[in-house]
């Protein structure tokens, strides 16, 4: 365990801990924003400020943001050092590509969290100023499960910064996933039901959801986001210079 805190701590340092921060902190704003901004426009609907609805909007802002955010992250936390397929050795003594590769998952999920829960937390703050009626245990609900969920969109991005190794075109390129969650609504049901990606929108879509949904929704992309991972860190996509 400490060995992974020294590795993260290592990571950050070398990749640049306040840049990440800054980002983190710039994308969760803009989405707290847009949101807000959102609710200042519409607000002669009262229907919209129900607790449903609430979440409902801020998890769709939130994964139009997130969609720029991670490809923005994933550039300097892996394609910005990976190139041509080959890892630099880190200061003057390299380490397992395996624990390398480990310690940049956990970077990435720890400013995700930064991002995701700032988020909700300002929009939370903005409700209550304003004294909409809002419930704290569905809201707890529903901002643990968008968080689980929703890292399958930066995980189906990083797909791209693996096969992609200029980290530029790769960012570019992975910025795709933002137009299937603007289309979100066009696509067949049982696509939007099948693919990972959407099961945030989903949850949030819908008025009426069991639990039996609700676990399918987590283990499927559990298994999605740890299949992601396990193939960031196979040994046969990475060599050191």
């Amino acid at each position: 365990m400490q060995f992974i805190f020294k590795s993260v701590n290592s990571e950050m340092r070398k990749i640049g801990g306040r840049k990440l921060l800054l980002i983190s902190l710039s994308f969760s704003l803009l989405s707290s924003f847009l949101c807000i901004s959102y609710f200042i426009f519409n607000k002669n609907h009262p229907d919209m400020f129900q607790s449903t609805n609430l979440i409902a909007i801020t998890v769709n802002f939130n994964t139009l943001t997130l969609s720029i955010f991670s490809a923005c992250m994933w550039y300097f936390i892996i394609s910005s050092e990976n190139k041509y397929g080959t890892w630099a050795i880190i200061y003057t003594k390299p380490i397992s590509k395996f624990k390398l590769l480990v310690a940049k998952n956990l970077l990435f999920i720890l400013f995700y969290l930064i991002f995701n829960i700032l988020n909700f937390l300002v929009i939370c703050i903005y409700t209550y100023i304003n004294g909409y009626e809002i419930s704290i245990l569905y809201f707890l609900k529903m901002l643990i499960l968008c968080t689980i969920l929703s890292l399958a969109i930066p995980y189906s991005q990083l797909l791209i910064h693996l096969i992609i190794k200029k980290g530029i075109l790769a960012a570019s390129l992975s910025v795709i996933w933002l137009f299937f969650i603007v289309t979100y609504g066009l696509f067949p049901l049982i696509f939007t039901k099948t693919f990972p990606i959407f099961y945030a929108l989903n949850i949030v879509s819908d008025v009426v959801f069991n639990e039996i949904t609700i676990l399918l929704y987590l283990a499927s992309s559990s298994i999605y986001i740890l299949g992601i991972m396990l193939l960031t860190v196979s040994f046969k996509y990475y060599t050191y210079e």
